[in-house]
């Protein structure tokens, strides 16, 4: 027998892996470099994963399985980094993201070696 259920906390966890890199880019800017960004979003998708997992726990009454929160945080980094390099990026919603909130930035340079 095959059933499909899957608890809304977890659906919620996977879900925010499409908008997290967008919330990333808000938070970074144009020159942070990339190893950073990849951090960023890999913390991002652990916490998701957690909550996720406590928030499953919660509902049903039992214990927090922590393989299943990093199963959650994995496959919310994937759908994250899916997301950037599949929509985000080639849409240039990403790149418009990280120019928000500080006006011009120098393309690679810091503002005092100019």
């Amino acid at each position: 027998m095959i059933s499909f259920d899957m608890s809304w906390p977890h659906l919620v966890g996977v879900l925010s892996g499409v908008v997290m890199p967008l919330v990333v880019a808000l938070v970074t800017t144009r020159v942070t470099d990339s190893r950073t960004k990849g951090l960023l979003l890999t913390a991002c998708s652990l916490a998701a994963g957690i909550l996720a997992e406590v928030g499953a726990a919660l509902e049903a009454g039992t214990a927090m399985n922590l393989a299943e929160a990093l199963l959650a945080a994995l496959v919310t980094l994937v759908v994250g980094q899916t997301a950037y390099g599949a929509i985000w990026q080639p849409t240039g919603v990403a790149h418009r993201l990280q120019e928000l909130g500080g006006g011009k930035r120098p393309a690679g340079r810091h503002a005092a070696e100019e």
